[in-house]
């Protein structure tokens, strides 16, 4: 089997999963990127992946539509893997080709937000409200678009969260077409942290940038709250960002650290009892697998893309949508009974195992050999599989 990966930047978040994947075909992996760096992800502190060893194309310059339809041209058996709808824009109408012209297509798609908030910059408010109106719309003509296009098999979708997998079937995409989906990376042995004995404070932690989309807010009005019934719940935060915005002379039990050096988040994260992720929007949220991969339980918003990782396995708990009262009895309950959060990292300890790249990769080509070969059964990704009875609701 021949692939082509159409990147619009590779991060990390999907780069190990693809090294994995190259080990189990012997055919050489072509990947096409339409850009070697982004400004705003440099501005959070990221850092450019290791590429080496890898065949990279870099489809910058105003030639790009003619040097894509030679690689969709020069490539008719090969499965094309683009890197979702307008992630890197000049990919649509290319994936519209290769569907005219009976390519094997898989997408990598998010979730979109219906929330007033922006992505990667903040934006301005009525700008974000505008946009969180119009996505399901633009998703559902697009997708149309695709349908129509595709003169041989339809494209299959690898849905990046179960709201993904949600929303693109009401866009049009057929059940059959979508396979659930997430980002793996791997764990990095990191010192043994040492667990704090019963009756010790819930030291949480928040890792992430410091934009509204985030949630800061929601996660400092619960742990305030906590504070003034006198439970010995903290929160530490970790991002680049102005922290000015969300800690104030009003808030209790919250410390700003500054931000992570890039590739050491797991080790910082391991020293937490417990992660707080409570975004608004998340598409996905690998903090979330950096801290399970570490046994660290996670508390997340239901907006969260990987919350799944968290039902599935029971390490951790989900709250509404800016909830905070809900996140605060979450808190308080971990507070009550010290119980919870050993049963906790057990159940982190277990799904470790199932989110590392290799699976994913193993499964990435199972979809493949399934959708477009008639190969085995439809491939199942355990770490996604939503059990009902590991979700903590909120009031």
């Amino acid at each position: 089997m021949k692939i082509v990966n159409w990147q619009s930047l590779f991060t990390d978040h999907q780069l190990y999963t693809w090294k994995a994947l190259q080990l189990l075909i012997p055919e050489r992996i072509r990947h096409v990127v339409g850009a070697s760096a982004s400004e705003t992800r440099i501005n959070q502190g990221w850092n450019d992946a290791n590429l080496s060893g890898l065949e990279i194309e870099n489809l910058a310059g105003k030639d790009w539509w003619s040097r894509g339809v030679a690689i969709i041209h020069g490539n008719p058996d090969a499965v094309h893997v683009f890197c979702g709808y307008w992630a890197e824009r000049r990919y649509f109408p290319l994936i519209v080709y290769a569907l005219w012209r009976k390519a094997k297509v898989v997408i990598i798609q998010e979730s979109y937000s219906n929330e007033s908030v922006g992505y990667l910059v903040e934006g301005g408010r009525i700008q974000n409200s505008i946009k969180a109106r119009l996505r399901p719309l633009l998703y559902r003509v697009a997708t149309a678009l695709l349908m129509t296009a595709a003169r041989g098999i339809k494209p299959a979708l690898l849905a990046i969260s179960l709201r993904a997998v949600e929303q693109f079937k009401i866009a049009g995409m057929r059940d059959a077409q979508v396979f659930p989906f997430g980002y793996f990376v791997p764990s990095i042995p990191v010192a043994t942290r040492q667990l704090h004995p019963s009756g010790h404070a819930i030291r949480l932690v928040f890792v992430a940038s410091l934009l509204p989309r985030k949630g800061l807010d929601v996660a400092i009005a619960a742990v305030t709250h906590c504070q003034q019934q006198g439970l010995s719940v903290t929160l530490d935060v970790y991002g680049v960002g102005d922290a000015t915005k969300y800690i104030t002379p009003k808030t209790r039990g919250t410390t700003y650290r500054g931000a992570i050096p890039f590739g050491e988040a797991q080790a910082a994260i391991a020293q937490y009892d417990v992660l707080l992720l409570p975004s608004r929007h998340d598409g996905w949220g690998v903090v979330v697998n950096e801290a399970l991969l570490q046994g660290v339980p996670v508390i997340a918003s239901e907006n969260v893309g990987a919350r799944c990782l968290i039902e599935a396995s029971g390490a951790g708990a989900i709250f509404h949508n800016e909830d905070a009262v809900g996140l605060q009895m979450i808190l308080q309950q971990l507070s009550a009974d010290p119980e919870v959060l050993i049963s906790w990292r057990v159940n982190a300890a277990k799904v470790k195992m199932l989110i590392e790249p290799e699976i994913a990769a193993k499964y990435m080509h199972a979809v493949m050999m399934f959708y477009f070969y008639h190969a085995g059964e439809r491939p199942r990704l355990q770490c996604c599989e939503y059990q009902p009875s590991n979700l903590i609701a909120s009031a």
